[in-house]
């Protein structure tokens, strides 16, 4: 959970929740193998061709058996349709907590099916966070594929420098403009500090 908190904390631009699932008729989706396979032919095109970057967790259906994913992506590399109903062609729009969200589907996901939200409003990073250890901490224990999430593309990574106190890391002069901090764990607390 901490290194996936680096990479969430550290790029600002994963800022659509995706659910990735597989067609059963194309992929045998009870195989790490062949959903892997699948996903990470699809990822790598991406990468490559748009710069996307991800966080993924896998994770298996209520029957124990077929696998699908949870992933948080950085929208500007994906091609993002509005998710309609296929009877009414209406746009599916879905409320939380007071707020209408249009939701997604990917254009070029032919593995299955797609539904993606983009994570906005005060405390995004927040939000983005507790999807992802939502669906991390669901596996109690469980690695699917012998991993507990997937990442990839250019993802900024954290730089660790030690010290006692905020101003430790603050040059002379520097005035701090804005605080950012969560609870990692019981003991870890995670805060970003931005100065001029």
């Amino acid at each position: 959970k901490i290194r996936a908190m680096d990479f969430i904390l550290c790029n600002a631009d994963l800022n659509t929740f995706a659910t990735l699932t597989f067609d059963p008729q194309k992929i045998r989706r009870d195989s790490w193998e062949k959903t892997y396979g699948a996903a990470r032919t699809w990822l790598s095109n991406r990468v490559q061709r748009c710069g996307l970057k991800y966080i993924m967790v896998p994770e298996y259906h209520k029957d124990g058996n077929s696998i699908h994913f949870h992933a948080v992506m950085n929208d500007a590399a994906l091609d993002l349709v509005e998710a309609r109903y296929p009877d009414s062609g209406r746009l599916i729009k879905r409320r939380v907590h007071g707020e209408t969200k249009q939701l997604y589907n990917l254009a070029d996901w032919s593995c299955g099916w797609s539904s993606l939200e983009r994570i906005t409003g005060e405390g995004s990073r927040d939000k983005v966070a507790k999807y992802i250890f939502k669906y991390m901490g669901k596996q109690l224990g469980q690695r699917i594929g012998g991993r507990y999430f997937l990442h990839g593309g250019n993802l900024a990574e954290p730089v660790y420098r030690y010290g006692d106190t905020i101003e430790d890391f603050l040059e002379a002069g520097t005035e701090e403009t804005g605080r950012f901090s969560v609870n990692v764990t019981d003991r870890i607390v995670y805060t970003e500090v931005s100065f001029l």
